[in-house]
């Protein structure tokens, strides 16, 4: 959890760029992006992010998106159906 404290403490206060605070930490900048853009999606702040748990911040960073289109609403009973079928052979 250091490290993504790290992330936001950076972007925040030193105002770096993905690339650098990729760099800096020794992450890949699709990981610095991933935790950003859930952070800011959760609205948290680096003062914010700084009082809460590990477990708190875990939950933010874990939690996936919500599919809610009526498309998807519709597909979703039949995907183990769907997963048979592409198994099969032929």
């Amino acid at each position: 959890m250091e490290k993504v404290r790290e992330i936001l403490r950076l972007k925040e206060q030193c105002r770096l760029t993905q690339r650098a605070i990729a760099r800096a930490l020794n992450v890949s900048r699709p990981v610095v992006k991933h935790y950003l853009a859930r952070l800011a999606a959760a609205g948290v702040d680096y003062a914010a992010l700084d009082a809460m748990s590990d477990d708190t911040v875990m939950t933010i960073l874990e939690g996936g998106p919500e599919f809610t289109s009526e498309r998807y609403q519709l597909l979703h009973p039949k995907f183990a159906a769907f997963a048979t079928e592409l198994k099969s052979p032929g």
